[in-house]
């Protein structure tokens, strides 16, 4: 399976799915070893993992499963670390251990630039 093929996959997925995957919500992900917290963006509908590593200390961090109070409709009191996103079929950033958890409606997380 190659990208492209993975991302037509997963967009079928999603499609075929019930409900927009949060799309366009923010989720928390909390530190279990050092307590930092992480606060991600859903820009596109998909699925997001549970776990992610911390990028402060490298221990688990683990979702608050969309319960919190940081969304945009609610104003941020600050912006999103990270953002999770469908890559476009020609990115080259994506690693091909990404395929399989695209091509079943799964997201990739990457850093928000602001100073574009």
């Amino acid at each position: 399976m190659n990208l492209a093929e993975a991302v037509a996959a997963g967009q079928e997925a999603v499609d075929g799915a019930k409900g927009n995957f949060w799309r366009g919500k923010t989720n928390v992900y909390t530190c279990e070893a050092c307590v930092a917290q992480w606060v991600t963006i859903n820009r596109d509908a998909g699925a997001t993992p549970f776990l992610i590593k911390c990028r402060k200390c490298g221990a688990m961090c683990r979702s608050a499963c969309y319960n919190n109070d940081i969304q945009p409709e609610n104003g941020f009191p600050f912006p999103p670390h990270f953002e999770w996103y469908r890559p476009d079929p020609d990115d080259e950033t994506v690693e091909e251990w990404q395929f399989e958890h695209i091509s079943n409606g799964g997201l990739i997380m990457r850093m928000i630039n602001y100073e574009k």
